[in-house]
């Protein structure tokens, strides 16, 4: 289907994906589907050490696709337990996704796999939802200020994924408010961001897909179904 796209374009330019976001803006549903559609080929790493309301770690299992998290009882707990075997996948050149959590202290555990990471190419992608309460030119501004002075400069934010949904009741007219209002509000950082593809309520993506100017990813929700 034109314009239609199944989120590997992420990884045209680097073997991982960092993905941040504040909160509930769905960078772990937009994980899981790229993972579905990968079809063993992308892996998706929970790093979300934040006590969240769900995690890679309660999904993956359920709908099969790769990840990693932290074994047996260690996988339940809220305090900061950091899987393994990250490196293996690197050198397997697996496709990985760092789902990292959407608080300050979510970009705390990339220190443990910095190196590993800088011997392939990575970036470090934002994942907001123009429909949040938080999506401001401010609130943005802010956020990515935050994260960045945080990071290392070859961490820093390259890339904005807009994940258009209202949790299912999503219109076609829904959909190009928000798009629009992304679009707006992105235009005025001073630092321009790529936009890989745009994220959507999977019922709505085939008919917007042709009036927009970058691929939309269809987003099955895995996640509060």
């Amino acid at each position: 289907m034109p314009n239609i796209t199944d989120g590997l374009n992420l990884f045209d330019n680097a073997q991982v994906v960092l993905f941040i976001g504040p909160r509930g803006n769905g960078k772990t549903e937009i994980a899981a589907n790229i993972a579905i559609n990968g079809k063993g080929e992308v892996v998706v790493v929970d790093l979300d050490v934040y006590k969240p309301y769900i995690r890679t770690r309660d999904i993956a299992p359920v709908y099969g696709y790769p990840a990693r998290y932290p074994d047996g009882d260690l996988r339940y707990m809220d305090s900061p337990v950091i899987p393994g075997g990250i490196s293996d996948l690197l050198e397997e050149g697996k496709k990985i996704i760092f789902d990292l959590a959407g608080e300050e202290t979510g970009t705390c555990p990339i220190g443990i796999y910095r190196d590993d990471i800088r011997k392939v190419p990575f970036k470090t992608v934002l994942v907001v939802n123009p429909f949040r309460a938080n999506f401001t030119y401010e609130g943005l501004l802010t956020y990515m200020n935050t994260f960045n002075n945080k990071l290392e400069a070859d961490f820093a934010i390259s890339e904005v994924i807009p994940n258009i949904n209202l949790a299912g009741a999503l219109t076609a007219d829904d959909f190009f408010a928000g798009y629009n209002r992304f679009k707006e509000t992105v235009a005025k950082l001073e630092r321009q961001l790529a936009i890989p593809f745009v994220a959507t309520e999977a019922e709505v993506a085939p008919v917007v897909a042709d009036k927009v100017e970058y691929p939309v990813l269809p987003i099955q929700r895995h996640i509060f179904v």
